[in-house]
């Protein structure tokens, strides 16, 4: 048939057989609903020589003598001229799953990593929580306590909806002088149906810590911009100044690790990876947590220090 002819009755059909809810608007409201929509989906398909078919999909997981019928009615009302397919009920193509690695954030745009996944003391029937830097789910301390936690949408996605993957369950308090930060760290307990994957890497869950006492080690980072990368501790117990680079605040972040990057990409970090979990290769061990740095340096949190003000212990 002709494609304006097709779309008509498309159209027509799709108005009269309540496919996915579709209704006239001259139908009261009572009976839109008390009527349950057919998971029916009715478009065009390009036939040969400039002609259009009706495309009937079922989205379901096999046929009912209901569904049967309806295609029989439609392919009288088409003359034939129909194809018609069944395909599983299709999901939304999100990432209903948290993992070591993946870009996370809020509704402000502020986007950092996940870094790992502990469980709080007192809480262990919550199962794990997700843990990254404060300054990026948690802008009001302790207030920001059940601020929801979203993952950004896939670069490739049609719709570029945030996902809820949580909510922000504790902060680390921030020892006086506030613009000295011994600790920037926040947990995020995972909602309902969320997927959570302890892996860290290709090694598995990263199960202890280790509290540096060698003056130089190799280590590699997990992060959502930048990836795997590798570095060096270079220096430790230092005093690091870091600017936001969104309200240009100042802080001094007390007890830093400091990396030097040996990655053939010239650097160990980037906006984006706050929060990434560096561990130690050979023993995969915990070393300390990301959270800035300039150029080919980054610095960390010790990861024992993170855990003690979290009340944690590693999931």
């Amino acid at each position: 048939m002709q494609r304006e002819s097709a779309i008509d009755l498309k159209n027509e059909l799709t108005e009269e057989l309540r496919l996915l809810g579709f209704s006239l608007p001259r139908d009261p409201a009572e009976e839109v609903a008390a009527t349950a929509p057919i998971p029916v989906g009715l478009g065009l398909r390009g036939g040969a020589r400039g002609e259009w078919l009706i495309a009937f999909r079922l989205f379901a997981d096999d046929w009912t003598p209901e569904t049967r019928s309806l295609l029989a009615t439609v392919r009288k009302r088409a003359q034939g001229e129909v194809d018609s397919k069944i395909v599983a009920p299709p999901l939304m193509h999100g990432r209903p799953r948290l993992r070591s690695g993946d870009r996370i954030g809020t509704t402000n745009e502020r986007w950092g990593t996940l870094g790992w996944f502990v469980t709080l003391d007192g809480r262990e029937d919550e199962g794990p929580h997700a843990v990254t830097c404060a300054h990026v789910i948690a802008r009001s301390g302790a207030a920001s306590v059940d601020d929801l936690v979203v993952i950004p949408p896939a670069p490739d996605a049609e719709l570029p909806t945030h996902e809820v993957v949580g909510m922000v369950s504790a902060v680390a308090p921030v020892a006086p002088p506030w613009k000295h930060i011994h600790v920037d760290a926040a947990a995020i307990k995972p909602s309902p149906g969320i997927e959570v994957d302890l892996n860290v890497g290709s090694r598995g869950p990263v199960r202890d810590v280790v509290d540096l006492t060698q003056e130089e080690i190799v280590v590699v980072k997990h992060g959502g911009t930048t990836d795997m990368t590798l570095g060096a501790t270079t220096a430790q117990m230092l005093p690091v100044p870091m600017r936001d680079p969104l309200t240009g605040a100042l802080a001094v972040y007390v007890d830093q690790i400091e990396i030097e990057s040996t990655d053939p990409s010239g650097r160990f970090s980037a906006p984006g990876d706050s929060g990434s979990i560096v561990v130690e290769p050979r023993t995969h061990l915990g070393v300390g947590m990301l959270v800035g740095g300039s150029g080919e340096y980054s610095y960390l949190t010790r990861l024992t220090t993170i855990l003690s003000a979290l009340r944690a212990k590693p999931a």
